[in-house]
């Protein structure tokens, strides 16, 4: 009797000892899938070379001259600028968390969820220009969009970032928009002001565009 309590006794530790082992070996196995595909999506960023973001750039402000004309909408792909007020990184808030719109290393790519390839802007213009508008060019982050912009309507920015999402954001008040305008400097070396942007970009509800975007970053990242 007591030989089978003891091997009923010894096959129940044995059991429990396998299972123990198989949850150990599947939350290993969790983890490093988790990490591969961590790994795999930043190596995927990473691919994006300056040289990519060029051509990715291009070929979207081709894209919205010619679309945008349907819309009777001007487009500029001077999007962000911010002069000589800050030193550091600038980013843009988003559902999707900090979208990091100029990198100088201060506090560097690692310190933000997300990242633009390239940028662009839609406005009415005030001369009626539609596509691609040149007088745009030479924007500077002190007399902002009045220059090129009806102020009366909506001047909408755009946000392409690493993640395959479009993001926009439509300002209504467009009198006072410039090129630092929805976005804010990176506290980075415990000096600069904490600042956060008084805008949250969303991503955009034009399909056809994020469609246009999706396919084409993924020949970059493939």
């Amino acid at each position: 009797m007591k030989q089978i309590v003891k091997c009923i006794t010894f096959m129940t530790l044995f059991c429990l000892v396998l299972a123990s082992c198989s949850n150990s070996k599947q939350t290993t196995q969790q983890s490093e899938e988790k990490a591969a595909h961590t790994e795999k999506t930043q190596s995927s960023k990473e691919l994006i070379t300056d040289k990519d973001k060029k051509m990715i750039k291009k070929e979207l402000l081709s894209w919205l001259d010619e679309h945008e004309k349907d819309n009777h909408k001007a487009v500029s792909n001077r999007y962000f600028g911010n002069g000589s007020m800050s030193d550091g990184d600038w980013y843009a808030g988003s559902e999707d968390g900090e979208i990091q719109v100029s990198n100088r290393d201060k506090p560097g790519a690692k310190a933000f969820d997300l990242h633009t390839v390239t940028g662009a802007v839609t406005y009415t213009s005030h001369k009626g220009t539609t596509g691609i508008d040149k007088d745009a060019e030479t924007l500077s982050n002190i007399e902002g969009y009045n220059k090129v912009a009806d102020t009366n309507k909506p001047v909408t920015k755009y946000l392409f970032a690493d993640n395959g999402k479009v993001y926009e954001y439509e300002f209504t008040h467009s009198e006072d928009v410039t090129l630092s305008s929805g976005f804010a400097p990176k506290d980075h070396n415990g000096k600069d002001p904490n600042l956060r942007p008084n805008e949250m970009f969303q991503v955009s509800d034009n399909k056809a565009l994020n469609d246009f975007y999706q396919a084409l970053l993924k020949q970059y990242q493939s």
